[in-house]
């Protein structure tokens, strides 16, 4: 399955509630949306789930989101999964080593995100993969 507006299956990986929830709400009238609060928890869901897209914190308390991503693609399952990271737009020196990752950043605030979220699913659609989203969804 694809991640386009029929569907596919999105691992958010966050554990704020508030903006877990919010971006479920977001996403969920058009993908099936799993949260998993506990990045180790996320790590093992990513490998053995059969998910088109992984949306991941910068702002885990357990593990940098940086080093989750890093793991994830460590692993053969995992290696071409697409990530998503969520990262504060005014935290630049985090954004600027997910770019360093090899990714692309769509930069957006609270009153932009579902725009934001429906552009990044589009441009995973079409294989234009971004792992890095600078947001605010707080």
């Amino acid at each position: 399955m694809s991640l386009g507006d029929d569907g596919g299956k999105v691992l958010v990986v966050d554990d704020s509630p508030a903006t877990a929830d919010r971006i479920k709400s977001i996403l969920s009238p058009r993908h099936t949306v799993d949260l998993e609060p506990e990045p180790q928890e996320g790590l093992f869901r990513a490998a053995e789930g059969d998910y088109d897209l992984a949306i991941i914190s910068l702002n885990l308390r357990q593990i940098d989101g940086l080093r989750l991503c890093s793991h994830l693609r460590s692993l053969d399952r995992t290696r071409l999964l697409p990530i998503l990271v969520v990262v504060d737009p005014e935290d630049n020196v985090r954004l600027l080593r997910g770019l360093d990752l090899g990714s692309t950043t769509i930069s957006c605030d609270r009153s932009t995100a579902t725009k934001c979220w429906h552009e990044c699913a589009r441009r995973f659609a079409a294989n234009d993969s971004p792992i890095a989203c600078a947001t605010t969804c707080r």
